[in-house]
């Protein structure tokens, strides 16, 4: 075998020997027996960690055969990880070499070249060192064969250091699970115990040898940036050393996307981190299906005769020699030159030594102006459930082609958003409004919205009542704010004998006597109260088209009824005049979808924040006074069919009291219902076409009013 040039893991195991008594005590055997196997489990231990070591200098050997770079050199606890450009990344413990033990026989794992492969070596005591070999007699290889026509590769080997007790109660050293052998024999892990001798007087106790707990030297790295290489020294006496060259560390682009290039925008700052005497040139060649120009700062020469040019500024520097304004590449463009040509920007940096850095880049020739960012007004927002709010969107450069833009809401039952960035709370909750440049979906900006709840403040009710037996009358509660998110309601009676009172506020008169009506809000427990008077009056009532209040005085009348109940006790009035307004002046995604119930619709709609000026329609009818609405679909529908039946005698009725008559030519004209779901207002024309639309139409406006 020839001269080894290994390099060596000293694996160092501390040994002792046992001492001798002439007595037998069968307390020292216990102890004896206690220490050894305390020996043993170090022994483990400490195999797991060489192992790991083992796998390390393996990870190295690979680099070596790869001609592979280190890329870094990161500090870890007691060590270093090591990561390279092509190889797995490795960690390399720190530590002192062990003392030699007593009686035990030291192994040496170390690796070596043969052929110009590496393969590993062990070294027993003082025997020379030899090749490791496998269970048919083969060197055993550090790394493994690529594969050749296709065929399995031959995969390279760590040995797995290990310990364990034989037959005869020894401990020996085991490599991939086979017993160590040293000239057919088994290399023990721990010294013999001596025999008993005669007793004596009790001498000073020997000192263990030190447990070797490295693979790698302390600081068995080292980093030399002047020559940019990293030295990795193996532990133990003389131990080998590992060169391998660090990757270069130069910037040249900040970003690889294609650099889009026009007339007005024609140059590029480069990114280079050297300072002033660690280069010599900087090279630009820009490569098109026209040609190459190429460009040196310094020994600029002129781009003659290509259909692209190219110059280049040098970098300045301050005075520590750091960067101060980068190197600038201008590109000159021919005359023919067409929307989307391209060309290859090819940077190369030469170094203080010699050493080329380069990087290429695709150059885009655009006479559009591309979007570089886009940027929110606010990153994060409270909204209150019902409420809106403004996202305001910038495009940056400000004449940048393509300004549109594209909202997104992560969660539509928390937040949403429109096309023009206008925000609503539909529920308590956090999302997150994402606008998103539609000429570049890498062009985004986001804001975190948190809908909050709005509490209720307090609530009221429409005064107090004095009714017949018998006679039902709606009480209205109103909750403050209009905007309150939870607006659920109770109502009580203090003498339900008196007057009932519904689910819905309706009250019902009993018999003669006063009761209190209290409505409690959910929210906050806020309450508000009103007395009711029940009466023994006789009670009035109404046919279909009688004034109202006064079923023969238009003087007095405000309306004429349309619907009766209850033998004319209840029923529902149409306005003696009417208006033109749009239903909502602004987006909004609530229901009110009563069908025969315009009062709650009304009710729904006038609870929306600014209510009075959003929603022009239902705030006509509901100024008109206690009890006016909006009226639903259904209700309108069923004024129509009377009014169509009679529609002389009702708008003769309509101008004598000083209203106004519905249009005999204009059947087709549309009147507001109070009906909407999610944005699309419900409107109908006598005629029976009916419509829904979100487009904020101006149509004609009745209010109703229920007695």
């Amino acid at each position: 075998m020839k001269k080894f040039r290994h390099y060596a893991l000293l694996l160092v195991t501390a040994m002792t020997v046992f001492g001798c008594s002439k007595d037998y005590d069968d307390t020292e055997l216990k102890q004896d027996i206690s220490d050894l196997q305390s020996r043993v489990e170090k022994l483990e231990t400490w195999c797991t960690t060489v192992n790991s070591q083992i796998s390390a200098l393996q990870g190295l050997v690979t680099a070596l055969e790869a001609k592979d770079y280190v890329t870094g050199v990161s500090p870890v606890t007691n060590g270093y990880t090591i990561t390279f450009s092509k190889s797995d990344a490795i960690t390399i413990y720190n530590g002192k070499d062990g003392a030699k033990g007593t009686d035990g026989v030291t192994p040496v794992i170390g690796v070596d070249k043969f052929e110009g492969e590496y393969y590993w070596t062990v070294k027993i005591g003082t025997a020379a060192t030899t090749w490791m070999l496998d269970a048919d007699g083969k060197k055993v290889r550090t790394t493994g064969d690529k594969g050749v026509d296709g065929s399995a590769g031959i995969n390279g080997q760590s040995p797995i250091l290990s310990v364990a007790t034989d037959t005869d109660g020894k401990v020996y050293w085991k490599v991939n699970g086979e017993w160590l052998l040293n000239s057919g024999k088994k290399v023990q892990a721990t010294g013999d115990k001596g025999d008993k001798g005669e007793t004596g007087s009790a001498g000073a106790a020997g000192a263990d040898g030190a447990q070797g707990d490295a693979v790698f030297a302390a600081d068995g790295v080292t980093v030399d940036k002047t020559k940019g290489t990293v030295t990795f020294t193996l532990a133990g006496e003389g131990g080998a050393t590992f060169t391998l060259p660090m990757a270069s560390e130069m910037k040249i682009f900040k970003e690889f996307t294609d650099c889009m290039v026009r007339p007005a925008m024609k140059t590029l700052t480069l990114d280079l981190n050297l300072k002033q005497d660690e280069y010599t040139a900087v090279k630009a060649e820009l490569t098109s299906s026209k040609g190459m120009t190429t460009a040196i700062v310094k020994a600029t020469r002129a781009a003659a005769g290509s259909p692209w040019g190219v110059t280049l500024k040098e970098p300045t520097f301050n005075a520590d020699k750091s960067i101060k304004e980068n190197a600038v590449v201008t590109f000159d463009f021919p005359a023919d030159v067409t929307e989307g040509e391209f060309a290859l920007l090819k940077v190369t940096v030469i170094d203080d030594k010699g050493q080329e850095h380069a990087a290429t880049r695709i150059i885009v020739y655009s006479t559009k102006v591309a979007v570089e960012s886009v940027t929110l007004n606010q990153v994060t927002i409270d909204v209150n459930v019902g409420d809106e709010a403004n996202l305001i969107a910038t495009v940056t450069p400000a004449d940048a082609t393509t300004q549109t833009l594209k909202w997104e809401s992560s969660d539509d039952e928390i937040v949403t958003v429109d096309a023009a960035g206008k925000m609503t709370g539909v529920k308590a909750g956090s999302a997150t409004i994402t606008v998103t440049s539609t000429a570049d979906a890498t062009k985004t900006a986001t804001c975190a919205v948190t809908v909050k709840n709005v509490a209720v403040t307090g609530i009221t009710l429409d005064g107090d009542k004095a009714i017949a037996i018998n006679e039902t009358v709606k009480l209205i509660a109103t909750i403050v704010p209009a905007n309150a998110t939870n607006k659920k309601i109770t109502w009580n009676s203090s003498n339900p004998e008196i007057a009932s009172i519904g689910t819905d506020g309706t009250i019902e008169g009993k018999a003669a006597g006063e009761t209190t009506i209290t409505v409690t809000t959910e929210d906050g427990s806020k309450i508000a109260t009103c007395k009711v008077e029940v009466t023994t009056k006789p009670l009035k009532t109404y046919n279909v088209g009688d004034y109202y209040p006064d079923a023969d005085n238009s003087s007095t009348a405000v309306g004429v009824v349309f619907q009766i109940t209850d033998g004319g006790v209840h029923g529902k009035v149409i306005s003696l005049d009417e208006t033109t307004a749009q239903w909502s002046t602004v987006n909004h995604y609530f229901t009110a979808g009563d069908y025969n119930d315009g009062a709650a619709n009304t009710k729904i709609i006038m609870e929306q924040p600014e209510a009075d000026t959003k929603y022009p329609a239902a705030a006509w009818c509901v100024a008109k006074g206690t009890g006016w609405y909006l009226p639903a679909r259904g209700e309108l529908e069923g004024f129509g069919n009377i009014w169509r039946a009679n529609a002389t005698t009702y708008n003769t009725k309509f101008t004598n009291a000083g209203g106004t008559a519905i249009n005999l030519d204009s059947w087709e004209d549309y009147y507001w219902t109070s009906n909407t779901n999610s944005g699309y207002d419900s409107a109908i024309s006598f005629d029976r076409v009916s419509t829904s639309t979100s487009n904020k139409e101006n149509y004609k406006v009745r209010a109703c009013y229920a007695y």
